[in-house]
C-alpha cells in the first residue's frame, strides 16, 4: 500500500500516534516556501475545521504537488465546505 492510500485508511479508521507527527514534520522540511505558504493558506481557509495530524499531513501532500492538482483539490474542497 502506498503512503497516500496508507493516510486514507488511517483517516477513515482514526486514531493519531507519534508516526503521523514525524511524517509530517519530514514533509514539512522538504516542502519549498511555496508549498509551505499553499498549505497555510488552504488550511486557514477553513477556520472552523479542526484539522488532525493525518488530515494535516495529506493537506501538506496536496500542497506538494503541482499547482493545477492543487487548485482542482481546493475546488472539492470548497464544495464539501458549502454543501448542505
Amino acid at each position: 500500500m502506498d503512503w497516500l492510500a496508507g493516510c486514507m485508511v488511517d483517516l477513515y479508521f482514526g486514531g493519531i500516534d507519534m508516526e503521523e507527527n514525524e511524517r509530517f514534520e519530514q514533509h514539512w522540511l522538504s516542502a519549498s516556501s511555496d508549498q509551505r505558504m499553499r498549505y497555510d493558506k488552504l488550511v486557514s481557509a477553513y477556520p472552523k475545521i479542526t484539522w488532525t495530524e493525518k488530515e494535516k499531513t495529506v493537506l501538506l501532500w496536496l500542497c506538494q504537488m503541482d499547482i493545477d492538482t492543487l487548485e482542482t483539490m481546493e475546488i472539492i474542497f470548497d464544495k464539501f465546505a458549502h454543501a448542505k
